[in-house]
């Protein structure tokens, strides 16, 4: 997969991105509404995950970098959750407040939509993450709901 937006570059995961992927999950700002910093093997063993299903089905988890700069900056992109297709993203936290998110975003879901033809798609998370609630809010999914999920308060949009 390869996708790009006038600041952004999507493309599919390798091994070789593990060093800065695993970064990220250990950053505590990062990871403090979904579950906390992750140790290296377990960063090993999503990133194994996500490029398994890149190669299956398309529908993974994309490696986005800037461009005219390299390294993993963060993902945006697609993972099975029972009978939705979640969108999902997460950034380093230098890059945070610059519209990447909403950028990201917006390209995967119509990616999503139009070129891998997803019409189950749900996008979720703590109602406490309000930077990412605003992100799914300009997203356009047709329907939203408040939820308790693992014991959080969240909330959940989709299609």
């Amino acid at each position: 997969m390869y996708l790009q937006t006038d600041r952004l570059i999507f493309r599919s995961f390798t091994l070789a991105d593990l060093p800065r992927f695993a970064a990220i999950q250990a950053d505590p700002e990062v990871m403090k509404y979904v579950g906390g910093i992750q140790p290296l093997e377990v960063s090993r063993q999503q990133l194994e995950e996500t490029i398994g299903h890149d190669r299956r089905s398309g529908l993974a988890r994309f490696a986005v970098e800037k461009k005219g700069e390299s390294g993993v900056i963060g993902y945006c992109g697609f993972k099975p959750a029972g009978k939705f297709v979640d969108l999902g993203y997460q950034y380093d936290r230098t890059t945070w407040g610059q519209g990447i998110g909403l950028e990201a975003a917006k390209a995967v879901r119509e990616y999503g939509l139009t070129e891998l033809g997803i019409t189950n798609m749900e996008a979720g998370g703590s109602i406490q993450n309000i930077a990412s609630v605003k992100i799914m809010e300009q997203l356009d999914f047709s329907h939203r709901e408040e939820i308790i999920f693992d014991g959080v308060q969240a909330v959940r949009f989709y299609d």
